[in-house]
């Protein structure tokens, strides 16, 4: 059975003189959203299921699926995790981050990009500027994995649910479907002109390579 929480208070490069032209063809990418459970509501507050890990022992690590049609880069991730009001001591920490999924449909357990965030009651988890790339087409787990001593809830969306993931210490992934944990990632797409910059690149590291062979060749 799922343990359930109330939550307290609420390139570029720029390498020769020929690069920066490559570079100008390379278009701003903008950011898009490819995942949003919040449904609107920002409130950091409420009911939560438990991301915890505690003597006895007592553990369960959350994980909300997610995907993007095309070849992304996350960028940004906002994950309503925090300290109940009641909790002693108030303070902890989760491992968040992104896994991959297993052979049987679940997370792998394993992350493909994680940080160590400590927890408050007052604010969500925010991370900025992050350079995690995934594949388009697979789904992916948005996971919090909850630090030794840590007794932390992710908030829930009242209004949506679907389907999500979590582990007790038996490591046995379950799913369940349930008011989803409220979660917003952010991502840019790949430049399609990213390509055509590397083909620039080589055909720059041919010319050299036609030069320094005729060069010797004169030289002979």
């Amino acid at each position: 059975m799922i343990k359930t929480k109330i939550i307290g208070l609420v390139v570029s490069l720029v390498l020769f003189g020929a690069m920066p032209m490559l570079v100008g063809f390379v278009p701003q990418a903008s950011a898009t959203t490819i995942l949003d459970t919040t449904n609107g509501a920002f409130i950091f507050g409420g009911g939560g299921v438990a991301v915890l890990n505690e003597p006895g022992p007592s553990i369960q690590t959350i994980a909300l699926p997610f995907s993007s049609a095309t070849a992304v880069t996350i960028t940004d991730i906002n994950a309503y995790v925090g300290i109940p009001s009641l909790s002693d001591p108030p303070s902890g920490s989760v491992d968040i981050g992104i896994m991959a999924t297993d052979s049987s449909g679940f997370p792998s357990g394993t992350f493909l990009f994680d940080q160590v965030v400590s927890l408050s009651n007052a604010h969500p988890i925010i991370l900025g500027l992050l350079n995690w790339s995934i594949s388009g087409g697979s789904t992916y787990w948005l996971a919090a994995v909850a630090v030794i001593g840590t007794d932390a809830a992710w908030q829930q969306n009242v209004v949506t649910a679907g389907p999500f993931a979590y582990v007790h210490q038996d490591n046995v992934w379950r799913a369940i479907n349930g008011f989803l944990p409220e979660a917003i990632i952010s991502s840019t797409p790949l430049p399609a002109a990213l390509p055509l910059f590397a083909t620039g690149l080589g055909a720059l590291g041919l010319l050299g390579w036609c030069r320094k062979r005729k060069a010797a060749a004169i030289a002979a």
